[in-house]
């Protein structure tokens, strides 16, 4: 089904998916032909995937409980150190978001403010 979907908007002129040469794929660069109309791009560095931290759960959810443990250990209370990795962990997810937005900002030539 979705071949024949592919099939019907690229007749109708809409669509068109273009594999990139080699050198767009080695420099990253855009396709030529994108500054007159909508092309799309296959993804073969995954970039969409690494702009967003896609797959990054493990390892930050390892961060916390690392810093936790040091801040236990550190602190002596439990109370204290569970605030501290609440406020650290608040600021990575600000941190996350706010690059994440300016860099797919960057990446896709879309205002940030524009972005859901």
């Amino acid at each position: 089904m979705p071949s024949v979907c592919n099939q019907f908007w690229s007749l109708c002129g809409v669509l068109q998916v273009i594999i990139p040469t080699y050198w767009q794929r080695l420099f990253r660069m855009p396709p030529e032909s994108a500054a007159n109309h909508t092309v799309l791009q296959h993804d073969f560095h995954h970039s969409f995937a690494s702009t967003i931290f896609f797959g990054q759960e493990l390892r930050l959810y390892v961060f916390e409980a690392l810093l936790f443990s040091s801040l236990y250990m550190s602190l002596g209370n439990a109370a204290r150190a569970g605030i501290v990795t609440f406020v650290v962990q608040r600021v990575v997810v600000w941190i996350r978001q706010h690059w994440g937005e300016n860099n797919l900002s960057r990446k896709t030539l879309v205002d940030r403010h524009f972005l859901i």
